[in-house]
């Protein structure tokens, strides 16, 4: 047997030796505890995939049973699961000691948790609003933030938008939330869903829409925004 075929047995056994060491780290990988949990929210999974909504809803790890657009015109089956979940994994969320502070939104954001809307400047009640509606509606659109609890800041958007110089989505915010009536939505979250369940979703689709298509980005406008209010954000 010449030098080249002498290989083959030992290239085949090395083959083989690799394949397994694969498949065994692979079931490692899949084994319970080995593998990091990806954490999702029924709301937001079911929307899209994206996992955590923009003010940090709970989070699970269980599938919802149910599609966005069933929880939102049945708030009930969403508290269901939501009890039911929190009930075997004692709830997700992260505590407040935990919140980093290290950029304008994680500043705010802790010192909303801490004190509440009351507790914020002008300025930062403005910024921490429309953070949170913008983030909610590109990831699912008005329906999402009316629904998360990041919509108990609803009925502050509408100022906060003319404040930062966008005009034109004051108005569109305005009109999804004339939606809710005259009292606007509500911001306490379970009454809110309740009066969410009531709208037309495709009303508030062509209000995405709008959103989408207008030329006033939040995402160019708030980091400005913040610049020009220094004391505010430190």
């Amino acid at each position: 047997m010449d030098a080249k075929g002498a290989c083959l047995p030992k290239a085949t056994w090395c083959l083989s030796q690799t394949r397994l060491l694969l498949f065994c780290a692979f079931f490692i990988y899949l084994l319970p505890g080995c593998s990091k949990k990806v954490n999702r929210s029924p709301v937001d999974q079911a929307r899209n995939e994206r996992g955590q909504s923009a003010s940090g809803e709970s989070l699970m790890a269980k599938p919802p049973q149910h599609g966005f657009r069933e929880y939102v015109k049945n708030p009930n089956l969403f508290r269901e699961e939501i009890k039911e979940l929190n009930g075997k994994e004692g709830g997700a969320e992260a505590p407040e000691s935990a919140v980093a502070v290290h950029g304008p939104y994680e500043f705010v954001l802790h010192l909303y948790q801490r004190k509440g809307a009351s507790g914020l400047t002008e300025p930062q009640l403005d910024y921490l609003t429309l953070y949170w509606l913008d983030a909610e509606v590109r990831n699912g659109g008005f329906s999402q933030y009316y629904f998360n609890s990041s919509g108990e800041l609803a009925p502050y958007a509408v100022k906060a938008a003319r404040s930062v110089g966008a005009p034109e989505l004051a108005k569109i915010i305005q009109e999804a939330n004339a939606l809710f009536g005259k009292n606007g939505p509500d911001p306490d979250r379970e009454k809110r869903m309740d009066q969410l369940s009531k709208i037309d979703l495709q009303t508030l689709g062509e209000l995405d829409n709008r959103y989408y298509q207008c030329t006033e980005n939040l995402s160019e406008i708030l980091p400005r925004f913040v610049v020009n209010h220094p004391k505010d954000f430190k």
